[in-house]
């Protein structure tokens, strides 16, 4: 009964014979005059990548926030989303959500935060 259980708590982890450890960390990048990118390099079976987030906001029940993207389909073997006119500063705090599908499972990553430590110059 115990393996069955066991089995059971572990089946949505097990994708196509392949573990799901760990997810990516999602790097950022932040662009003066505005701008951010938001980017995981891919994984196998992964098929959508959804952030949610706030400027100093922190996301709380229902909240999607006031930033909500998303991609279909990785570009040169990372998934990237952009926003050109989100306005940050060095020092601003983004709370944020993502959701990733890998094999048609919704991975669930909530109450995230991002401190922008500096900005880069989009020409």
């Amino acid at each position: 009964m115990l393996r069955v259980t066991i089995l059971v708590a572990l089946l949505p982890y097990l994708i196509n014979g392949m573990v799901i450890d760990h997810m990516p960390i999602p790097k950022f990048e932040t662009f003066e005059p505005s701008g951010i990118r938001v980017s995981l390099p891919d994984m196998k079976g992964i098929t959508e990548f959804f952030f949610w987030a706030n400027i100093n906001v922190e996301l709380d029940g229902k909240n999607l926030g006031d930033i909500q993207l998303m991609t279909y389909e990785p570009t040169d073997g990372v998934w990237v989303i952009e926003d050109v006119d989100v306005k940050l500063n060095p020092g601003d705090t983004i709370y944020y959500t993502f959701f990733v599908n890998i094999n048609s499972v919704v991975h669930r990553y909530e109450r995230q935060k991002y401190t922008v430590e500096g900005m880069v110059l989009e020409v």
